[in-house]
């Protein structure tokens, strides 16, 4: 009887091992998040374990530095089948971008977000922002219209300045230069006083991106619709003087050297390590100051471009980083379920003010108080360039653009020749 009670009790332990072993092995679900952000890789790991502990669900978050890099490897994946279930992106409205995330709806890689989003939630975002990643009825590209991303993050772009800097060539930093006089008067004391006064990434898209603000500036709403709109290209005298900005601004001895082939990264660096007074960059800068110099942070200021013109300065800007779904994604349910709990208002509190960008919800920009020079970025959110409907303009003519403000810069052409150029690449591909 003994033997047989022991018989039994040893059976009923190894079905219980049988039983119990598989279910302690089975592993959670796991999400892989793919992103680019160097001065946020910490954050988006607490983001991880704080939902993995909450939810069960695990977030294997996976840094690849540099956007374009990292929409590179998402791309090759996608064509592959090998794509993560979320990545980021970004909400640029440049044309190569939506073109790149056409290409990833039709080959799978990105879900439309509409069945999922609830009017509260889409809510949170301002209408005309989402237009960069969304698809309109008869869009160009022939995909299905919706919205496939939801923003992270908003940018804008401005000046960012060292008020120390200011303050050492006897300038008031609580008074920035509004005129473009009165910038060009404070570059040549920042000069005297030994100080580089100003660089940007002029090597890549950062010069036509300070270009366009005086585009705005100079030739106004009426002047940029005759162009891009009505065929009149860059035939108004004044568009020299959108050019003639880079100019001034070469011949007052502002420009730091080597600006005319420097990406955004070099202007940074100079600028973090106090060595630059002034900078033409992103609402990001903050995080990347806070990762690089944290003791930066506190001595800079942003101020609007000064005005060249008679017309109203508006800035580049938008939303940054945007994060989507890949819609062959085996865990489609879950990874929805992610990205709303890391847009919601608490969450994106929290990225606001851990990483300093612009928060991207509106419930969110109405309740945190950004200070300091991110606050100065944050004020201005009401001066983004108008979204009026323009035509794009070729490429080639935007290749043009930059390739002029080098070529300015380095006094190897003038305005005049410039403007001539863009006007005759514009033409051939009209002909086209």
């Amino acid at each position: 009887m003994k033997k047989r009670l022991l018989f039994l009790l040893l059976m009923v332990m190894v079905l219980t091992l049988v039983v119990a072993v598989p279910m302690s092995l089975a592993a959670p679900k796991t999400l892989v998040f793919w992103h680019y952000f160097t001065d946020r890789h910490d954050l988006m790991q607490s983001y991880a374990k704080e939902y993995e502990a909450k939810t069960g669900v695990k977030i294997d978050v996976q840094l690849f530095p540099g956007d374009q890099e990292v929409e590179n490897k998402i791309e090759a994946a996608i064509q592959a089948g090998t794509a993560p279930d979320i990545y980021a992106s970004s909400g640029s409205a440049d044309p190569a971008k939506i073109e790149c995330k056409a290409r990833w709806i039709k080959a799978g890689g990105l879900m439309c977000l509409d069945p999922y989003l609830n009017k509260e939630w889409r809510g949170n975002y301002l209408e005309s922002l989402l237009g960069n990643i969304s698809f309109a009825k008869g869009n160009e590209y022939g995909v299905t219209p919706g919205l496939y991303a939801l923003p992270l993050d908003a940018v804008n772009m401005q000046i960012l300045y060292n008020k120390e800097l200011f303050a050492k060539a006897g300038l008031d930093p609580n008074k920035p230069p509004q005129t473009l006089e009165e910038f060009l008067t404070a570059g040549k004391r920042l000069k005297a006083a030994g100080i580089v006064p100003f660089g940007a990434g002029f090597g890549t898209w950062l010069g036509i991106s300070l270009w366009e603000v005086y585009a705005w500036n100079i030739m106004g709403q009426d002047g940029m619709v005759k162009a891009h709109n009505e065929g009149a290209r860059f035939t108004d005298p004044d568009w020299v003087k959108t050019f003639k900005v880079f100019a001034d601004m070469r011949d007052a001895g502002m420009l730091a050297d080597g600006i005319a082939t420097w990406d955004n990264p070099d202007a940074e660096r100079l600028f973090a390590q106090g060595k630059m007074a002034m900078m033409y960059n992103g609402s990001w800068t903050f995080g990347v100051l806070n990762n690089t110099n944290p003791e930066m942070v506190p001595k800079v200021g942003a101020m609007l471009p000064p005005s060249a013109g008679k017309f109203p300065v508006y800035i580049q800007g938008g939303y940054g980083a945007v994060l989507c779904l890949n819609a062959n994604s085996k865990y489609k349910q879950e990874a929805v379920k992610f990205l709303q709990w890391i847009t919601d208002a608490e969450q994106q509190g929290k990225y606001a003010i851990e990483s300093m960008n612009l928060p991207a919800s509106k419930a969110v920009a109405e309740k945190v108080n950004l200070e300091g020079g991110i606050g100065d970025f944050a004020d201005d959110v009401g001066r983004i360039i108008p979204v009026i409907g323009l035509k794009g303009r070729p490429g080639d003519v935007d290749t043009y653009i930059i390739r002029g403000i080098q070529a300015i810069v380095l006094k190897q052409k003038t305005p005049e020749q410039v403007v001539k150029e863009c006007n005759a690449a514009w033409e051939a591909a009209v002909q086209k």
